[in-house]
Parts: structure tokens; sequence; C-alpha cells
């Protein structure tokens, strides 16, 4: 391969940082907590101390394109990408969990907007599973739609190692972590189960104490870049915790073809809630338009196996709730390049900037997946305390997506606490989001990371 061929899509003048984090952080309060003898107990002092810590995989970073030495030094990064790739099989019954985490959380038939990241639940809810056991573990094997441990852990694992990259090309940061109160008994074997097999460092300490918190809070930003800044600032434990489980992915890619400054003009989108004035970036040239039922699509590549952005908007007189509710649109954002109804021509892009923040309640959503045991008394979390009476109290999910010409940038976490424009025309189409839209970013392997509802820029 030669250098120029090595560089294309690395050599355009836009560049987009989308660091998107989503983190799950499971907060499990005990309504009565009763200390049996048992697998372990933590030291009596309420110092805090790591139980257990991960090993990631090592990868060489992208080489600077002006260095003398960049045949050898792709040839090194390439390596390490094709060494950390996996044969995923995207099965349907992956895919089932996926939609139907879309579906359940994001279509709500209001003017707010609403961003779920449905591989970081995934992941988040392996965890859980491993944590749990009985009623409780079946429901979450049910929900993902696994017959056995066995198969989620396979599972987990391709998925994890599918898309962690961390090599300054493309950057998708995943990470697990533990929290223990010291004065509960913990299995040692289990921890270090989830440190080996899901990458997750363990901690304990004084539950409600501020320098626990504060360790909470510095692993967070640690492993988002500091996105989530604010709303760690605000996370943290009482004395009544138990234990917590956090799950992070933390994005950053380059588009292929960026959007230039001197394009942006200001114009009208037509939010639910009145016209509102805000600036578009703009984009033109040949490209692939898609349609379906009441709604037409585009995909934005990004760079080094960033994956795409997807951007459905609804026909004029329909609503992203009824896309979300039709088969033919969740279709098409599975599809990847194989779907029926597109057309090359001129794509004139009109996209607006947006900087939008989301919160959900998941419980209601998990209750309808089938996941409620966890909520109730019932819960068993014996595979990794003896602490009894532990259950899940509530679970939310907050994030935010700002999107301008340099790029993208996003956080977003769950707190889970236990006390268009229809078929084109021939040869040119002015795709202008000027009104409610859909948005998806999936990796290169099809999976969506992220997705959102846009009804308020």
């Amino acid at each position: 391969m030669e250098k120029s061929e090595k560089r294309v899509g690395l050599s355009k003048t836009g560049f987009i940082l989308s660091a998107l984090a989503v983190l799950i952080l499971i907060a499990i309060i005990a309504a009565l907590i009763l200390l049996k003898p048992g697998i372990m107990k933590s030291r009596e002092a309420k110092d805090t101390m790591q139980l257990a810590s991960p090993v990631y995989p090592e990868m060489n970073p992208y080489p600077d394109e002006t260095s003398k030495d960049f045949d050898a030094e792709f040839d090194a990064w390439s390596e390490s990408v094709m060494a950390q790739r996996r044969d995923l099989d995207f099965s349907p019954e992956i895919e089932g969990f996926f939609r139907e985490t879309m579906t359940a959380f994001l279509k709500n038939g209001d003017s707010e907007n609403h961003i779920v990241s449905p591989l970081n639940l995934y992941i988040g809810l392996s965890m859980l599973a491993e944590t749990t056991d009985g009623e409780s573990r079946q429901e979450i094997l049910d929900a993902l739609n696994c017959p056995d441990m066995d198969t989620l852990r396979s599972r987990a694992s391709d998925i994890w190692n599918a898309h962690y990259r961390k090599d300054g090309a493309t950057n998708i940061i995943l990470a697990n972590s533990l929290w223990l109160n010291d004065s509960i008994n913990y299995n040692v074997p289990a921890l270090q189960y989830l440190a080996d097999n899901y990458h997750a460092s363990s901690f304990s300490g004084k539950m409600g104490s501020e320098d626990y918190n504060a360790l909470l809070r510095n692993w967070i930003n640690g492993q988002t870049d500091g996105l989530l800044s604010d709303e760690a600032g605000s996370e943290g434990f009482n004395e009544q915790t138990v234990m917590a489980l956090v799950s992070s992915i933390c994005y950053r890619a380059k588009w292929s073809d960026s959007f230039r400054p001197e394009n942006t003009a200001s114009g009208v989108f037509h939010a639910p809630s009145g016209d509102i004035d805000i600036d578009f970036m703009h984009t033109s040239g040949s490209d692939t338009y898609y349609w379906g039922e009441n709604f037409g699509a585009i995909k934005l590549p990004l760079a080094n196996g960033g994956g795409s952005m997807y951007l459905l908007l609804p026909d004029e007189g329909h609503s992203v709730d009824e896309l979300l509710s039709s088969s033919d649109a969740i279709d098409f954002i599975f599809s990847g390049s194989t779907w029926e109804n597109s057309k090359y021509l001129i794509v004139n892009t009109a996209l607006p900037k947006f900087d939008v923040e989301a919160s959900v309640k998941l419980k209601d959503g998990l209750s309808e997946m089938g996941i409620s045991t966890v909520f109730s008394s019932s819960a068993d979390f014996s595979p990794i305390c003896d602490t009894e009476g532990v259950f899940l109290s509530e679970a939310n999910h907050a994030a935010r997506v700002t999107v301008d010409e340099e790029g993208v940038s996003a956080a977003a976490y769950t707190l889970m606490s236990a006390a268009g424009a229809g078929m084109p025309p021939e040869e040119e189409i002015d795709f202008t989001l000027d009104r409610p839209f859909i948005f998806v970013i999936n990796s290169d392997n099809g999976m969506p990371l992220f997705a959102g509802v846009v009804n308020q820029p």
C-alpha cells in the first residue's frame, strides 16, 4: 500500500471529536443490611482500597502523517487494530435487544430530547447478571435473549473486544468498576473474575465518605475524559449504599468528510414547542439517499473504523414516534448497506448545530423488558456478596450530545440505585433536518453505540 493510500480519509480538513461517554451506575441499597459470616469481609479500617485491577489491551498509536517512519508505524498500528478484531456474530438475539432498547427509551410522545446507548446497556446488564442469581439473573438473561450465562459471557466478551479501541485515530474506551461498602462480605474470586473477563476495577471504602465519593467522581472523569464532570460532580454514595456498579464508554472519531464553518448559516428549526432560530451546517455532494415508509435518511461516515452516523427525518406530517414504532425505520437502522430503497445522487445536507441533553428513568422500561425482580425484595445478589435485602431502588439514564462543524462531543450516564422526505427526485435532493429527527451512531460492526431523538436543538 502506498503512503498516500494509507491516508485516505485521514487528510480531511474537518475533525470530529465525538466523545460519547455513557456510564451505568448501579447503586445497590439494602432495605435492611444483615451481615453474616461468609465469603470474605473487607478490613475494619475505613481506608479506601482497590481490590482488583484489570489489564487492558495494548494498541499502537496511529502515526503522525509527517513521520519519516510512517510506513512502519502504520503497519504496527494496523497490526494492533487487527489483533483486537473479533468475528462478531451480530445475531438476531443481540439485534432484538438493541431494537427493544431503542424503542423503549426513545419513543415517548413528548417534546423533549432523548438519548440512549444500547451497547453500553448491554454490557452493563451483562455485569449485573454476573452479580445476581436465581430469578434476578434469569430475567436479565431473557431480556438479553441469552439461553445461559456461558452464551452471555461469550457475547459480552466479543462485543467488548470488537469495540475497544485506543489508538488516537478512533477511540472507543470501555471501562467497568465495582464499588463496595467496606463493612460488607464480598466474594474475592468473583471480583477477580470481573477484572479478568469484564476489565472491571473493584474498590472498597466507607460509603458516604467524601474520600470515597471523590474517588468515584475521579474514576468517572478519568474514563470519560471529563466530559461528564458536571454530572459526575453530583454523584456519590450514602451510608446505606451496599455496592455500586459503573460501566462507561467514551468515543472519539473523525468525520470522513467535514462541515466547513464558512458554510454555516442561520435557519429555522420547527420544534414541537415552536420555531427556533439556529445555525445549520451545510454540505453538498454525491451520496446515497435512503427512504422508507414515512422517512428519508442519509449516512455520515466516520474515518478509521469509527462507524457512521445515521440521520432519519420523518416525512412532513409524521413524527419520530411513528418511525420508532415502524418496523421499516428500525429495519433500516440495522440493514447496513443492504437497504433496497436507495439512490446515489447529489444530496444537499443541512444539519443543525445542536447541544441536547436528556434523562429518562429506566425502571419502567427495564420492567417492560422483563427485568423486575432486581427492583424487589426478592432480588438475589449472592454471587457478589452475602448481604441480605439488597435490591435496586431506581435506575436513571442521562445523556448529552453536541454537534458542530468541528465534530460531535457527547456524554451520558445511567444511575441505578438500590434502598423525511420520501422517495427522491431523479438527480438531486435537499435533506434539511429542520424538524424533529432521529440520529444513530453505529460502530463499524453495525452495532448502535448511541441513538437519540432531537426535538429541541
